[in-house]
């Protein structure tokens, strides 16, 4: 009975250590794209909280559902699973053509996390829209322009 207990304990441990050995492969696999992939994570998080910023002002505090909420977790599953296959295919499919063209490290997986933020970004826009009926993103292309504008006027 006590071989058994202790073959038993050796198992255990030697699934511990190929599960935490796969997990390391899996997290240094995954380096490269971990600053994208908090980058997206952050964009999702300000957008569900403008959301319940905008349905608390809106509808108050009624308006916001657990299932709603929810969502937030298949968003963030959704969006980095999108990031790693990207990230895969460049690695292992069409990273030698795309470093043809360009110089630029993991473009596709830089363009997909763009395009990702940028709908997350709409979506803030969206609600700040519905609650103070003014665009961030134009006030942000105002200050742009009046930011070229002082810097031509210094350098005259």
């Amino acid at each position: 009975m006590s071989v058994l207990k202790q073959e038993s304990s050796l198992l255990l441990i030697n699934f511990k250590n190929s599960i935490s050995t796969l997990l390391l492969l899996v997290v240094g696999f995954l380096t490269p794209i971990t600053p994208l992939i908090i980058v997206v994570i952050f964009s999702i998080v300000a957008d569900t909280i403008m959301g319940l910023f905008r349905t608390k002002k809106l509808k108050g505090w009624k308006g916001v559902t657990s299932n709603k909420l929810s969502n937030i977790i298949s968003k963030i599953f959704m969006y980095c699973g999108a990031l790693i296959l990207f990230f895969c295919i460049e690695k292992f499919v069409i990273g030698d053509i795309i470093g043809q063209f360009t110089t630029i490290p993991l473009l596709m997986t830089k363009l997909v996390a763009a395009t990702l933020i940028s709908i997350e970004i709409k979506s803030i826009d969206e609600s700040y829209q519905l609650i103070y009926k003014k665009s961030l993103i134009d006030a942000f292309k105002k200050l742009v322009t009046r930011g070229k504008s002082l810097k031509s006027e210094i350098e005259e």
